[in-house]
């Protein structure tokens, strides 16, 4: 693995607000699990960027449209959606933020814009047979993001018409601009496994957000992204979920913050969680390696999100940071580094002070 990389330049991407917008830059974590089995104490991966009144969603694990809107957010505010990789727990709430923006703002007139919905195009067919005598699901046409909601949307078509016919909503396809993210050239499975080092490519910009995009290594599943946001003086990045991966490193270098995911082998072990320990070794990133990921990139702030064991009653948040503490000190990354929690907020300093995390 390569030490350094060059540091992702903010004044190449396209301009974007650096006033007051770009100072008040905000990170809601709505879920904090990994998946996909649901756990007690913790909902499914999902997290926030506010920058100013507009919200940027990444993911939309179990729950994330409930707490959205118990972090207080307005439906009008969601600036747009960005999905990392097409496994069911991060994406099985997708369909209910335009199915509920749609009943909510029945009049066409409380709608300013579309609702961008940014993430992974549809991968080649799947080589190799499935396991356990099972038969594939796909069918013959692979889904990518599009065709995901289009099926989603038909499935709640007669749903959606009983409610037109009451005038209670609108068709949630008039308000969604749902974008696929282009496959990086030479991009496939077997390269971005082998660790190919691919260029940030850039994949949204509004006035606020300008937000890039890499492969990275996450087992089976192609294409799956890395994506950082910068908005103004400040740069988040949220590693998806990966294995030890340049990738992330290169697209977080210089970064202010860092969300990374984080699955505590050790503990899976001693949990006796034999059929996913091969797993959690190969497709995740394993806790003891993330200070490593921080101190190449030269972030900030490093944060623990998508956590596995997810269970708090099993793994408490104390016990994430000590061992988070051990990871940061072992590898030498000296910035800020802790565990996120559900509804926790996280706001960058100004230059020069430190950063403080909320519950």
């Amino acid at each position: 693995m390569t030490d350094t990389f060059p540091i992702v330049d903010p004044e190449t991407s396209p301009d974007v607000d650096g006033g007051t917008d770009g100072d008040n830059a905000r990170l809601t974590f709505l879920g904090t699990a990994a998946g996909p089995p649901a756990v007690v104490g913790r909902l499914g991966i999902s997290t926030v960027l506010s920058v100013g009144r507009r919200n940027y969603l990444i993911d939309c694990g179990r729950g994330s449209l409930t707490q959205y809107r118990a972090a207080g957010f307005e439906m009008e505010d969601l600036a747009g959606i960005f999905i990392t990789h097409l496994h069911a727990d991060h994406t099985i709430d997708l369909i209910q933020f335009p199915l509920l923006y749609a009943t909510e703002f029945a009049a066409p007139d409380r709608i300013t814009q579309p609702l961008p919905i940014v993430g992974p195009c549809a991968p080649p067919k799947p080589e190799g047979e499935p396991t356990r005598n099972q038969s594939w699901a796909s069918g013959a046409v692979p889904v990518g993001l599009r065709r995901m909601l289009e099926l989603q949307f038909e499935a709640f078509s007669q749903s959606t018409d009983f409610f037109l016919l009451e005038d209670m909503a609108m068709n949630p396809r008039s308000f969604v601009d749902i974008r696929e993210i282009p496959l990086h050239a030479g991009a496939s499975l077997q390269s971005v496994l082998s660790g190919t080092v691919f260029e940030p490519l850039e994949i949204f910009r509004d006035e606020h957000v300008a937000v890039q995009a890499v492969p990275v290594p996450h087992g089976a599943v192609f294409p799956a992204y890395a994506l950082r946001f910068d908005t103004g003086g400040t740069s988040i990045v949220f590693s998806g979920d990966t294995a030890v991966s340049d990738n992330v490193v290169r697209i977080a270098s210089g970064a202010d913050c860092l969300v990374h995911e984080a699955a505590w082998v050790d503990k899976c072990i001693e949990l006796g969680w034999d059929e996913a320990i091969e797993h959690m070794r190969t497709v995740h990133t394993d806790v003891a390696d993330v200070g490593a990921i921080a101190r190449r990139a030269g972030v900030g702030t490093l944060i623990l999100s998508h956590l596995a064991p997810g269970d708090p009653a099993v793994v408490s948040t104390e016990q994430w940071n000590r061992r988070l503490a051990e990871s940061t000190r072992r590898h030498g990354f000296t910035g800020q580094a802790f565990t996120a929690e559900d509804l926790m907020t996280w706001s960058p300093a100004p230059k020069g002070v430190a950063a403080s995390a909320a519950s």
